[in-house]
């Protein structure tokens, strides 16, 4: 039989998982957890994530739904300092800047 404790994620709400997850009533593997770069987080659900930040750098978090990126739902970790990065080789190639060398002039738009 199971302690007070099990459940079933499928019948839960997610008042009941947080309120659980708040009085500590969720047994987390912090000595082996499972290792993932993705998650699946159902509609209304969330997900408590821990990782070992000890790669400097900045790291890009998101979703994978296009929709989810355009309005925003991404953010950027960024961990350590920039004098934590090593410093950049000389022949390193580096992109220009957005604009065009050359724009034809009959691509302009006349506005009226």
């Amino acid at each position: 039989m199971g302690s007070k404790e099990d459940f079933n994620l499928k019948k839960m709400d997610k008042e009941s998982i947080i309120r659980l997850d708040q009085q500590g009533r969720l047994k987390r593997n912090f000595n082996n957890p499972p290792t993932k770069d993705s998650i699946v987080v159902p509609n209304h659900g969330y997900a408590v994530l821990r990782f070992r930040a000890d790669n400097p750098g900045p790291w890009f978090f998101h979703c994978h739904f296009d929709v989810h990126m355009i309005v925003g739902m991404g953010f950027i970790f960024q961990v350590g300092e920039l004098s934590d990065l090593p410093p950049v080789p000389e022949n390193f190639p580096r992109c220009g800047n957005y604009l065009p060398n050359h724009i034809d002039p009959a691509l302009h738009v006349k506005r009226t």
